[in-house]
């Protein structure tokens, strides 16, 4: 029962973290319209429009934050592991714990302070610069996004640890170990 449950939870956390992706895709997109008729407009009256530059650097915190969490279900992030390579394989699953958890702690910091600092932006409505656009509108997006990379992170160190502790049989624990942490190697694609 608890298995079912946990594993709806964690289907409705990725379904989010799925759609979050996409609303990010749909910033970018949308940020490559800004740039390109901010540059048309330039080209046409020797002059920019305003809104090009902040409304790009909103739209670029919304394609950051959105998709984070997503990139980590699809272990889609940079990884460095030139030192794990060299450790056995019950010893790395363990270090990948421990990375797991060092992120959560890093990430509900982060996610911790973004809440001061929307708190601070709706105090003493702050504004952008230029088009005087309420930054409380935006904040939001980069919470949520660390929300749910935040509940993404829960979902893989309760994936790990239960990989790591209740393993059927040693080839069994190897592959839940892979299927929680993803592919052990990096996938080289030739073009």
């Amino acid at each position: 029962m608890v298995v079912r449950v946990g594993g709806f939870v964690a289907g409705i956390i990725e379904s989010l973290s799925g759609f979050a992706c996409r609303l990010g895709a749909l910033a970018v997109f949308a940020m490559m319209l800004l740039i390109t008729f901010d540059v048309v407009y330039r080209f046409l009256t020797a002059q920019s429009t305003l809104m090009a530059e902040e409304g790009g650097g909103f739209l670029l915190l919304l394609a950051t934050f959105l998709p984070v969490a997503d990139l980590m279900r699809r272990g889609g992030h940079i990884v460095v592991d030139i030192a794990i390579r060299r450790v056995p394989d019950a010893p790395a699953a363990w270090l990948r714990l421990v990375t797991y958890l060092l992120a959560l702690v890093y990430v509900t910091v982060v996610f911790w302070q973004s809440i001061v600092f929307q708190n601070q932006v709706t105090t003493l409505d702050r504004k952008s610069l230029v088009l005087l656009f309420p930054f409380r509108y935006v904040q939001p997006f980069m919470i949520l996004g660390l929300a749910l990379l935040w509940l993404v992170l829960v979902v893989l160190i309760v994936r790990h640890v239960h990989a790591l502790l209740w393993p059927a049989a040693p080839e069994e624990r190897a592959e839940a170990v892979r299927r929680a942490h993803g592919p052990a190697e990096p996938v080289v694609e030739e073009l």
